[in-house]
């Protein structure tokens, strides 16, 4: 009893060593002390030793079933080793025997979020604030939920009430900042704080002016924010992001990746270093990263993560049995990693050993069994199985739908509507290439919320775009035990919506739309060389084919022929590219996905 007394000091007072040696002691001599064995796994994971930290969590599990404590604190552990849709069940277990903890629903809550379950998150966060009417910290929460369901006075109103409630006000205002340049107000937050009256040396402010000066087309600026940033947190992950991105897409690759070194000034730490090594694999500098890894390994140990990465690079690099080892290495180590079950099931599909790939991905989807990778690989394995529910999932006569814009109102005709619509979307391209993380080959994207511009000409694109989507969900076949079709309420929200501009060459790599549910591609400008007569489909969207390169296994299952004023609805599950075109001019489209609501 006085050794766990002792433990319990120890840990509460940030000892957590000193905790573990103790525990161990205590669990030597009783194997089932579940106080120990709890607290060492508290321990385990205050020092981020993630496994050993389940491995007590899963003893504890054995002993009691019914410890509220227990589940919620598991359930923080999975969502650090990046196994949140398993958390989420070990949340709702805890709150099931104790609904009060509002640490719990706020944890639950942020996760919701993360996975855009945004209702449901509102919901959750909401019952928090009920208990406890005064925790600031949810009101930030709520303000940022509120926003993603396109409600920015309860926004704002939630924003205000976390400062009146302790919250310092340069949170509020990094909060704020951001919640009005996801709006496309970038102009507004710099309203917010006059740089005469305000103090901007807090990195988080920093970083949300250097990305509304981005969004206003001032790299220069946005520049010497970020290195301000940089500069009082070399650790600001996020700022070394942006900052990358921005050199990327405005072609300034000289500076490209140099801040993680010479802004930090030292060693990178593990955080850092795969955010180093992500954007290396990215830009496909496969060589720097390769050197990258085998370093970190050396610093950090073969964790997960690097795994991965070298199991990525190998494969780019052409030596697939190597990468095929890595990749099930990395599997071992994390083998609820819904990630690297989907990559593990690739590799079986590509080696035709579909019944593994079977395995890995129904194992991912029991997990979370609305992934929309999940589901493509699925229907990827089936069809090579010549199995028929490859049909009953793909069914692209039924699923894939083409609309024609009606024209708004306060519009002579349809043209008229497009060419202002076009021009718009054409002073919103203000970089000089393609995201690093995006589709797109040899073109650009917007970035910020499309469809939350107040531009005339865009709101009136969305009235009509609405028209369209409710017929496409009207008209769909009820099947409760389709992935797609069973989560059709008829209710629904936008999820993200951008515009992208390809030039000569340009095209969409193989791909699926892994946070959505529903996905539209509209057409405002087409090449002339885009053409229903042309054989070779230069331009065209096309579906079913995959990004594994199966050669003579791919199959085109769909292809649309675009034209002006014409927008695509599919699920976001199915495989779709764009063949690459030859012409001067500019094809640009407005894709966005759509989530369901009441999911």
């Amino acid at each position: 009893m006085q050794a766990l007394k002792k433990m319990v000091a120890q840990y509460n007072q940030g000892n957590f060593l000193e905790a573990k040696r103790t525990g161990l002691k205590i669990v030597n001599k009783n194997k089932n002390n579940f106080d120990a064995l709890h607290i060492l796994a508290l321990s385990e994971k205050s020092l981020q030793a993630y496994s050993a930290a389940e491995h007590f969590f899963k003893r504890c599990l054995l002993i009691k079933k019914d410890d509220f404590r227990l589940f919620a604190n598991y359930a923080d552990l999975l969502v650090l080793m990046d196994r949140g849709h398993e958390a989420t069940r070990y949340y709702e277990s805890s709150l099931s025997i104790n609904s009060q903890d509002t640490l719990v629903l706020f944890n639950y809550a942020n996760l919701l979020k993360k996975f855009e379950r945004y209702e449901q998150a509102k919901n959750v966060i909401e019952k928090a604030l009920s208990i406890q009417p005064s925790y600031a910290k949810a009101y930030l929460l709520l303000g940022d939920i509120e926003n993603s369901l396109d409600s920015p006075k309860q926004a704002l109103i939630a924003f205000d009430k976390a400062q009146d409630f302790g919250i310092n006000e340069h949170e509020v205002l990094a909060h704020k900042m951001a919640f009005y340049r996801s709006n496309n107000s970038s102009e507004k937050a710099f309203e917010l704080v006059n740089l005469n009256d305000r103090d901007f040396n807090s990195p988080d402010l920093l970083f949300q002016k250097a990305c509304a000066y981005y969004d206003l087309g001032h790299q220069e600026q946005c520049e010497y924010a970020l290195m301000r940033a940089l500069s009082q947190n070399p650790n600001m992950i996020k700022a070394h992001v942006a900052l990358n991105n921005m050199y990327w897409e405005m072609d300034d690759l000289d500076k490209f990746l140099t801040s993680y070194t010479k802004v930090a000034n030292q060693p990178l730490n593990y955080a850092m270093t795969l955010s180093y090594v992500s954007l290396l694999i990215l830009a496909m500098k496969n060589s720097l990263a390769i050197d990258a890894v085998n370093e970190a390994f050396n610093n950090f140990g073969q964790t997960p993560h690097l795994l991965q990465f070298k199991a990525v690079l190998l494969s780019k690099l052409g030596d697939q049995a190597e990468a095929e080892k890595y990749f099930r290495k990395a599997l071992d180590k994390s083998p609820h990693n819904v990630r690297l079950l989907i990559d593990n099931a690739a590799i079986c599909i590509r080696n035709e050993n579909y019944k593994h790939a079977d395995s890995y991905l129904n194992k991912a989807g029991f997990i979370n069994p609305n992934d929309q990778e999940v589901w493509a690989y699925k229907g990827l394995s089936w069809r090579l199985q010549g199995d028929d529910r490859s049909q009953w999932l793909n069914n692209y006569e039924i699923l894939v739908k083409e609309y024609e814009l009606q024209i708004p109102d306060g519009y002579d005709d349809l043209e008229h509507f497009l060419t202002e619509l076009n021009d718009v979307c054409e002073t919103l391209h203000i970089s000089g290439r393609q995201p690093l993380d995006q589709s797109v080959i040899g073109g650009t994207q917007t970035i910020g919320k499309f469809l939350s511009r107040s531009d005339k000409v865009i709101q009136a694109y969305k009235t009509m775009l609405n028209i369209n989507i409710k017929d496409y969900l009207g008209s769909l076949p009820a099947d409760t035990t389709h992935p797609f079709l069973s989560r059709n309420s008829k209710n629904y929200a936008h999820n993200g919506s951008w515009s992208v501009s390809l030039k000569k060459g340009g095209y969409h790599t193989n791909h699926v739309h892994p946070k959505g549910w529903l996905s539209n591609c509209t057409y405002v400008s087409v090449p002339r060389i885009v053409h229903d007569k042309d054989p070779t489909h230069s331009g065209w969207i096309k579906f079913g084919e995959t990004s594994l390169n199966l050669q003579e296994r791919e199959l085109i299952g769909r292809v649309v022929c675009p034209k002006r004023g014409k927008h695509v609805l599919f699920p976001s599950f199915l495989w779709h590219g764009t063949v690459p075109f030859e012409s001067e001019e500019f094809r640009i489209t407005i894709p966005s996905d759509i989530r369901p609501v009441n999911d």
